[in-house]
């Protein structure tokens, strides 16, 4: 409610600067046709915004947050509970988002080899031998203290 609150003062506020911006200018007639059309345009996508989207869109924008917030939570938890450095903080984050080894190595601008050596302390910090159960450990550790 507060994002179509902002949303309705911003063209509110851009509708009055138009019309007292012509008024001042004197040039009230024709320009504010041609300005206002688009300002009345924007107004018109503001409402259909807000009348439009039902409270089951909402929802399902809300669970897409969701999945966000549990992504980071279990990277989180990973790092937190596996005491990992910075730069196996960082290989971590792209290793979970599915990145290969290779496409690591160009983000973070390091050898394949040095990608390579951070997973394996990552594997050996979490108790684990593969991707899978790195994200498997990550979410019974997301679990676990959604428990506590």
């Amino acid at each position: 409610m507060a994002f179509c609150r902002g949303f309705s003062a911003l063209y509110a506020g851009e509708i009055v600067g138009l019309v007292l911006g012509n008024i001042v200018d004197g040039t009230v007639s024709a320009s504010v046709a041609s300005r206002g059309i688009p300002a009345f345009a924007g107004l018109a996508v503001l409402v259909a915004y807000l009348f439009l989207f039902t409270e089951d869109d909402f929802r399902k924008l809300s669970v897409i947050v969701d999945v966000t917030s549990a992504a980071d939570a279990m990277r989180e938890a990973i790092i937190a509970n596996a005491k990992l450095s910075r730069r196996e903080s960082q290989v971590l984050e792209l290793a979970l988002k599915g990145r290969t080894n290779e496409r690591i190595a160009q983000e973070l601008v390091v050898a394949k080899s040095t990608v390579d050596t951070h997973l394996r302390r990552i594997y050996t910090k979490a108790g684990v031998h593969s991707r899978q159960e790195l994200i498997d450990y990550g979410e019974r550790l997301v679990e676990a203290h959604l428990r506590q």
